[in-house]
């Protein structure tokens, strides 16, 4: 699941046909797929630069107001060096992690794609038939700002199954679409029918989606 695969809001068509996922069913259509907001990504990065920035701070503190020696300077020089590894380690690991998060709508399910590490990957999914509610909730101003928030749905399972996504933009429409969805399959008896010809979300201002 490469960068490409998913098309920005300036294009005219937000699901790219390559775009597949793990697991996926061979007529299972796609509605909607994104990643999460960038703000993610810059906050964590800002947070990672805060922590790595103390102790760079503290070091400069040892140096320019403690009488030093050679070795000990020497040690210092380490820790900068260590320091900065780490930080550029941390950033790469923060960027791999927000780029290989995926939110998936299709016909039949929500799927969340992503990783904790970057190297071990999860996968975690629920039927549409399976949610008996969702709720969308922006917690702090600066998420409500940029129009973002947590998507959550609720099944009827153990709390387990219960599913979210993070720093979703468009999250009360995305939860609107998805409540359309829930309509449509538990009041026509063809619904799972009519779903594969639904037309997906498009991540735009109200009233600029179509």
């Amino acid at each position: 699941m490469e960068q490409s695969e998913v098309v920005t809001p300036g294009e005219p068509t937000f699901i790219r046909p390559s775009f597949r996922f793990p697991g996926q069913q061979t007529d299972e259509i796609i509605l909607y797929v994104t990643r999460m907001h960038l703000f993610a990504l810059i906050k964590n990065i800002f947070l990672i630069t805060l922590g790595f920035g103390v102790i760079a701070f503290s070091v400069a503190i040892i140096t320019n107001f403690t009488a030093i020696s050679l070795q000990l300077a020497s040690m210092l020089v380490i820790v900068l060096i260590l320091t900065v590894i780490f930080w550029l380690f941390a950033s790469w690991w923060a960027f791999k992690v927000f780029r290989n998060t995926y939110f998936v709508i299709t016909d039949r399910r929500l799927v969340k794609l992503g990783y904790t590490t970057p190297f071990t990957r999860y996968q975690s999914s629920l039927n549409l038939s399976e949610i008996q509610d969702s709720a969308a909730t922006s917690k702090k101003i600066i998420e409500q700002i940029l129009n973002i928030g947590t998507f959550y749905a609720r099944s009827s399972a153990a709390a387990l199954r219960d599913f979210w996504f993070e720093y979703l933009e468009y999250h009360v429409d995305v939860h609107n679409y998805i409540n359309k969805l829930l309509y449509i399959l538990r009041t026509n008896p063809k619904g799972a029918e009519e779903l594969k010809n639904f037309r997906p979300f498009i991540p735009k201002p109200a009233g600029k989606r179509y």
